[in-house]
């Protein structure tokens, strides 16, 4: 049988990359081919490649497009591959388990035409492997897009780019990747929209350890205003494409949008007073406020704590 899964690699940094092939050479089913697109990074990956014993099919693109838009790097990897029904793109630094693709091949068996994306179960681990924080197992096989991302907006799951297999005519004939600003959303975006019409389902028992490294997008803590501008794009494309949706969202569902953000002012990004401006777009676009005493509250949380 022809194998069904196109495993992508994006390649940039190469800190983790060896972990991660050795993680794709240790699956239990080595029913995939292996794609590699290198940003034209400077680190040279080669060696590791050649040492790898993985069949892998490689390309060095000319020039660094990731640092001008990633979903567009994202775009040229995938158009490497041949003929394989299911996408699964790998962060370089991500660490799968190494019961993946034995996993996804029994959901492929079970020949559901409404399943449009498969998640697995989500770890946060730190730049040492080190697990940060883990996801409990799902308590339902699949659900709607409606369904997923409410509990994602309320904290109850997570999501990222490397814990999805993308059905591939699905996300193609959804327009393939959603571009936001350093892909800060794109990764829920595009499982939304691929997912419509169908069903996300869930792998427990198979993981995707996602690393908070220090030197990827999730972990700098620099860009505040950047996610920022992203998180509002995220909104707007939301409103726009609500047919997605088997039903509208409820208004507390986009609420939850703008908590989000004040969390991670709060709590994760470094002091930027130009963020205070953004989210106060962001509450009158979410929340239909003018009131600034709430976002003027938050300015001087952050600034004693």
């Amino acid at each position: 049988m022809m194998n069904k899964l196109a495993i992508v690699i994006p390649f940039y940094k190469i800190e983790y990359f060896k972990e991660l092939l050795d993680s794709l050479k240790n699956q239990t089913d080595k029913r995939f081919n292996l794609y590699i697109g290198d940003d034209n990074s400077p680190n040279n990956p080669i060696d590791i490649i050649d040492n790898s014993s993985l069949e892998i099919k490689y390309k060095c693109f000319d020039t660094n497009l990731g640092k001008i838009n990633l979903v567009a790097q994202w775009h040229r990897c995938i158009d490497m591959i041949e003929d394989e029904e299911w996408i699964w793109v790998l962060p370089d630094d991500d660490l799968p388990s190494n019961n993946v693709v034995e996993e996804f091949y029994r959901v492929y068996n079970l020949e559901n035409n409404k399943i449009k994306v498969i998640q697995l179960r989500l770890n946060i681990i730190d730049k040492n492997s080190k697990i940060i924080s883990w996801q409990k197992e799902k308590s339902v096989e699949f659900e709607d897009n409606l369904s997923f991302y409410t509990k994602v907006v309320k904290g109850e799951y997570s999501c990222s780019l490397g814990d999805n297999i993308f059905h591939r005519k699905s996300l193609m004939d959804s327009g393939g990747f959603v571009s936001f600003n350093k892909a800060w959303l794109s990764d829920h975006a595009t499982v939304l929209i691929s997912s419509k019409n169908g069903y996300i389902y869930y792998i427990n028992n198979a993981i995707l350890s996602f690393r908070m490294s220090g030197i990827n997008i999730s972990s700098d803590k620099s860009d505040g205003v950047d996610k920022l501008k992203s998180r509002i794009n995220f909104f707007l494309w939301l409103k726009l494409n609500e047919n997605i949706f088997p039903k509208r969202p409820q208004k507390d569902f986009y609420k939850f949008l703008y908590f989000k953000a004040e969390y991670y002012i709060l709590n994760e990004w470094n002091f930027n007073i130009r963020m205070f401006y953004y989210l106060y777009k962001l509450r009158i676009l979410v929340i239909n406020s003018y009131n600034v005493i709430p976002i003027l509250s938050i300015l001087v949380k952050r600034i004693f704590k």
